[in-house]
Formats: C-alpha cells, sequence, structure tokens
C-alpha cells in the first residue's frame, strides 16, 4: 500500500519541480555492486535555495539479487555544487524511508517477516552544464530493513556503494553564462547589504531551531515506539525534514556573512 500511494505524491512533487525555471530533473541507471549486487533507476529533482545548494526529492527504486521484493527508497535531496569550467562537481546527503513489501523469511530455525526501514545515503558527483547533460555520483548507502520476530524486531541495514549514472534536464543552464554562473552582483548602498544580512540571519536561526525542534521530536517520538518500524517512520518523517531544515540554514548564515562584508566594503572612506 505504501509504494502505490507514494509514487503519485513523489510523481507530483517531481511535476512541480520540473515547472521552476532553475530546476534540475536527474534520470538515470543505478547499481550496487559492494557486499551486495542489485539493479535500478533513479529519478530526482531540486531547485536552488541559495548559491551553490539545491534541495529536492527524488526516488531510486532497486532489485537486489537475494530479495524477492522491489525496495523503493523515497528521500529528500540536499545538493551542494562546485562549479568547474565546464561542468559542476556536486555533494548529495540523501535521507528517506526505503519501502519494502512485508516477505515472509525462513532461515530454518527461526521465522519473521522483512519490511523496509530508514533509507541513508550521501556521495559525490559530477554533471554537465548544459541544458541535457550527463552526469554520474558514487555514493554509500544504507538501504534499511527491519525484521520482525513476533512482538520484536531488529533494524538491520544493507550497507553499500552505489553508482548511478544517466541525464540531468538542466533549467539551471539557461542563468549561467559560458557554462559559469554570474560573479558580478550589481553594487548596492551600504544599507541595502546591511539589511539584506539581517534578514538572512534571522531566517537562519528560525531555520535551525525549526529544524532543531523538529530533530528532538522525532527522537522523542520515536523512543516511545515499541515497533522498529514505526520508530524509524517517526524519526524519517520528522527528524529527517528537521535535519535539512537546520542544513539549510548553512547557506543563510554564509550568505548573511557575505552580505556583511559587502556592506564594510561600500562603506565610503
Amino acid at each position: 500500500m505504501k509504494l502505490f500511494t507514494s509514487i503519485p505524491v513523489i510523481g507530483l512533487l517531481l511535476f512541480s519541480l520540473a515547472s521552476f525555471s532553475q530546476s534540475t530533473i536527474q534520470l538515470g541507471g543505478s547499481g550496487a555492486f559492494s557486499k551486495t549486487t542489485g539493479w535500478g533507476a533513479e529519478i530526482a529533482g531540486n531547485v536552488p535555495i541559495a548559491k551553490n545548494f539545491s534541495l529536492g526529492v527524488g526516488i531510486r527504486p532497486i532489485k537486489f539479487e537475494e530479495h524477492s521484493n522491489l525496495y523503493l527508497p523515497v528521500f529528500g535531496t540536499l545538493n551542494y555544487y562546485f562549479p568547474l569550467q565546464k561542468g559542476r562537481l556536486f555533494a548529495s546527503l540523501d535521507p528517506g524511508y526505503g519501502i519494502y513489501s512485508s516477505e515472509h523469511v525462513s532461515d530454518g530455525a527461526t521465522d519473521f517477516s522483512r519490511r523496509g526501514g530508514i533509507y541513508l545515503s550521501g556521495g559525490i558527483g559530477i554533471m554537465g552544464t548544459s541544458q541535457l547533460a550527463p552526469y554520474a555520483s558514487l555514493h554509500f548507502t544504507k538501504f534499511g530493513f527491519t525484521e520482525h520476530y513476533g512482538i520484536f524486531s531488529q533494524y538491520r541495514p544493507i550497507s553499500t556503494f552505489t553508482l548511478t549514472a544517466g541525464i540531468a534536464l538542466n533549467h539551471y543552464a539557461t542563468a549561467m553564462v559560458s557554462g559559469q554562473p554570474k560573479t558580478w552582483p550589481p553594487v548596492h548602498p551600504t544599507e541595502y547589504y546591511l539589511s539584506k544580512s539581517k534578514r538572512q540571519k534571522n531566517a537562519a536561526w528560525i531555520l535551525l531551531g525549526s529544524g532543531m525542534a523538529l530533530i528532538c521530536g522525532g527522537i522523542i517520538v520515536a523512543a516511545h515506539q515499541r515497533d522498529a518500524e514505526y520508530a524509524g517512520v517517526a524519526l524519517v518523517l520528522v527528524s529527517g525534514p528537521g535535519l535539512v531544515t537546520s542544513l539549510v540554514s548553512i547557506p543563510f548564515f554564509i550568505g548573511s556573512g557575505h552580505n556583511k562584508k559587502r556592506a564594510m566594503i561600500s562603506q565610503p572612506n
């Protein structure tokens, strides 16, 4: 049921992201090649939230050889880009939840059921800057599973490296000049930079405070759950967005500092 309800929601979110003028949509194939073998795909979309930072959502379905069902991670993604002359390096953090249809397993001694669990992936990659550009990434990923033994449950992830390659639709490319972002902003009065710095700093503290509150709330809710799966869902749905929200505050703090420096530079001697 989770599988069929999540796909339309993610599809709607990706369609919404694609409508942004500077969004990036990634379509590629993915494979796990360390400790286990699996093949799948990736569909992800993100939009810029600050200079060199973007935020988005995605799915990365994969079929492991040793498991009978499809594993479907649904995740949020936070990306940092480092511009190059003809491309962009990027680092990404993808927290989410792996949906896996309940599977009955018997190893001869015990019987248990296997379900999905917390999904976490992080890695680096490279992407072109044209409107239709190739990309490739290497991630270290924890594919979370929850094994249920009667009233008890245990979180048992598969930790492996995943390689993904495909095509990126870069609406961001329309805002580029010869493959490079515009690096010379117009000059404004000192008051403009001070006001902008103050707004960014206030927004950063609000984001950081909200994120920490969500993280703590998710941990408290998870601690009161007897079922490990429900605890994992609480962490992903509450603490997960809290972590992303806290990380989003970083570029606002950085931007506030940059604008404060610009204000000092633009002050008349």
